[in-house]
């Protein structure tokens, strides 16, 4: 067999490989919606919220993750306006935009908090039972130490 046929044959299995992939990619199972299954599911089964208290939760939720999200975006802007003042050796100003800057996450604070607070005023006496248990559990997401999954290690 010489090089030609070898190259030929090579090629062909990649076009073949590349075309197979594609195929699962655009044909293979769809990545559910972000909170479908997730903290919103969760906190609406511990509580056992009827159907009315849920389509409220929810909307409550979603407005939430609005806010948040808005809030975030204006965080990570002035987050990189902050450190891009290292490129242009621009001090002035620096302590400004950080105190804006901690402004912003104090608002995502008091807009969970909020958040929080709507959806216990949703609940009734038995529902209140859980009420302190999942606040526990969202306090250790929302004060863990631990690194984003997406994010790489930072020794490589």
């Amino acid at each position: 067999m010489n090089n030609t046929n070898l190259y030929k044959i090579g090629l062909i299995l990649m076009l073949v490989i590349n075309g197979v992939l594609i195929f699962m990619m655009l044909r293979g199972p769809k990545m559910p919606p972000p909170n479908e299954g997730g903290l919103m599911e969760k906190i609406s089964e511990k509580l056992d919220l009827n159907e009315e208290q849920k389509k409220k939760y929810f909307e409550l939720a979603l407005d939430h993750s609005k806010k948040v999200a808005k809030l975030e975006a204006e965080q990570r802007k002035m987050v990189k306006d902050y450190f891009d003042n290292l490129k242009t050796n621009n001090s002035a100003g620096e302590k400004e935009v950080l105190a804006q800057i901690e402004s912003l996450e104090g608002d995502k604070i008091t807009v969970t908090y909020q958040h929080f607070k709507d959806l216990k005023s949703l609940c009734n006496e038995s529902q209140l039972a859980h009420f302190d248990q999942i606040i526990a559990d969202v306090l250790r997401v929302l004060v863990s130490d631990q690194k984003q999954p997406n994010m790489p290690p930072r020794n490589r």
